[in-house]
């Protein structure tokens, strides 16, 4: 019991950590963060696979982003494993909520917020060579507020799914 409340404890850290990444910019931050969620996903497998290769996603996201300091090039590899990263946990906490008779519906829209994110951030950086500075601000804004708001939205899914998960543990 007490290692399902610090594995989401440990993937909602992450989380918060990936959002502080954000108006910090340090690249260890950034680290440490998807350490924490794929550790938390590895504590979760048994709950459902989902969180596993999340894990495997999250440790694909770590190396991708320290590739990231050294060639710029893997820019777009580190955004698409982060976009798939983030589906992998959202369809892990539905399965969750699936598993105990719930409705998975703030899940799917926050797995297409991610889905969307991640796709529109790779837009964004093959669009960057076009040249229009004015649109390209305007959608670097948008997808940075989605991004606050899909952060958000998992911090609060991860702390509700891990209530929901300690009560049918205590339960069993």
């Amino acid at each position: 019991m007490f290692g399902t409340y610090y594995a989401y404890l440990a993937i909602a850290g992450g989380y918060l950590l990936n959002l502080a990444g954000g108006q910090i910019g340090h690249a260890a931050v950034y680290i440490v963060a998807y350490g924490l969620i794929a550790l938390g996903g590895i504590a979760l497998r048994r709950f459902s696979p989902w969180y596993f290769r999340a894990a495997g996603a999250a440790l694909a996201c770590s190396v991708l982003r320290l590739l990231q300091l050294a060639l710029p090039v893997a820019a777009l590899p580190f955004l698409l494993a982060c976009g798939v990263l983030h589906v992998l946990v959202c369809l892990g906490l539905a399965g969750q909520r699936k598993r105990c008779g719930l409705s998975p519906a703030l899940e799917y829209v926050l797995l297409a917020l991610a889905a969307a994110q991640s796709l529109g951030g790779a837009v964004l950086l093959t669009g960057l060579a076009d040249g229009n500075i004015f649109v390209f601000q305007n959608l670097l804004l948008a997808a940075n507020a989605g991004g606050v708001i899909f952060l958000i939205g998992m911090v609060f899914d991860v702390f509700r799914t891990q209530k929901l998960a300690l009560r049918s543990e205590a339960e069993q």
